[in-house]
């Protein structure tokens, strides 16, 4: 079952790589995108679909396919700049958490303030 599962995975990865050429909408910027991601399913899955007692050179192989995509995603996450530019400001992770969930009311007669989760951006 598990080779079928590779299979299916796999299959998923070769259609990632091979997307430049049969989509229609993938802007050209997404071309690293997909092959780096259709390298990462396409060996998790080559390693999964082959029998662990044959052909143990391909499954090595297949599994530092995936272990260098793998390395490329975190690299490039670790690597990508933490603003996208003036044009689009993001706020972080951490003041989003503190915007969600603020204290709110509360005064210095009351006993504790109340929380209310507010999905108020500002």
């Amino acid at each position: 079952m598990a080779n079928v599962v590779g299979l299916f995975v796999m299959a998923v990865g070769l259609g990632l790589a091979a997307a430049p050429w049969w989509s229609a909408t993938l802007g050209r910027d997404d071309y690293p995108l997909v092959w780096v991601l259709g390298a990462l399913f396409g060996g998790i899955g080559l390693y999964a679909a082959l029998p662990g007692d044959r052909l143990p050179r391909l499954r090595a192989f297949a599994f530092v396919l995936f272990l260098g995509a793998f390395g490329v995603v975190c690299a490039a996450l670790a690597l990508a700049p933490s603003a996208p530019g003036p044009t689009a400001p993001t706020p972080s992770a951490v003041s989003w958490v503190f915007a969600a969930c603020r204290f709110r009311g509360g005064h210095a007669s009351s006993p504790a303030p109340s929380r209310s989760c507010s999905w108020d951006w500002r």
